[in-house]
């Protein structure tokens, strides 16, 4: 038997054949993706974690024990706000914590800060560098700043109730 007309486009098992590949390698291929994502959000977070308490340490260190924005920061008396911390670490400072914006004899710490706050990378607050400073140790995360500061003990933790709630995994880094 010839056939006298050629054929022309897929059959119906070719084309559910097709679909189930494409299926199959989405399946394998989208959850390594998105890991991929959630890694780099954690890694990022390591090592903004890592220079906001390589700042704080440095600035408790050259200021004779005590944690930027513990003290009035120059401008007015806003010792414990984040505008203290805010300044203390991205300005000149002297001995007392009063900040410049230029450095002079007396204000000769710092900036610890160069480039600002560095974002928080990971949850709904990803993206946010505000920080929310409290005076007492009692860090309990609320989701609504990218960190949250005590001023009593220098700890800063990653500010998201959507991480453990234990003091691990995301906040102890």
């Amino acid at each position: 038997m010839l056939r006298s007309k050629k054929q022309q486009g897929f059959t119906l098992v070719e084309l559910i054949l097709v679909i189930l590949m494409l299926g199959l390698l989405a399946a394998i291929v989208i959850p390594r993706v998105s890991s991929g994502q959630e890694q780099a959000g954690e890694s990022a977070l390591k090592e903004n974690l890592r220079v906001l308490r390589i700042a704080v340490g440095r600035y408790y260190q050259e200021h004779s024990a005590v944690y930027p924005g513990a003290t009035a920061a120059g401008e007015g008396a806003d010792g414990g706000t984040p505008a203290a911390f805010l300044r203390q670490l991205t300005q000149y400072t002297d001995a007392a914590g009063d900040a410049s914006q230029t450095e002079d004899a007396t204000h000769v710490y710092g900036p610890y800060l160069k480039t600002g706050v560095p974002a928080c990378s990971v949850g709904r607050i990803r993206g946010k560098s505000e920080v929310k400073v409290v005076g007492i140790d009692s860090l309990v995360p609320d989701g609504t700043t990218g960190w949250l500061y005590s001023t009593v003990s220098g700890r800063i933790i990653a500010n998201t109730d959507e991480l453990a709630s234990d003091d691990s995994a995301y906040k102890n880094w």
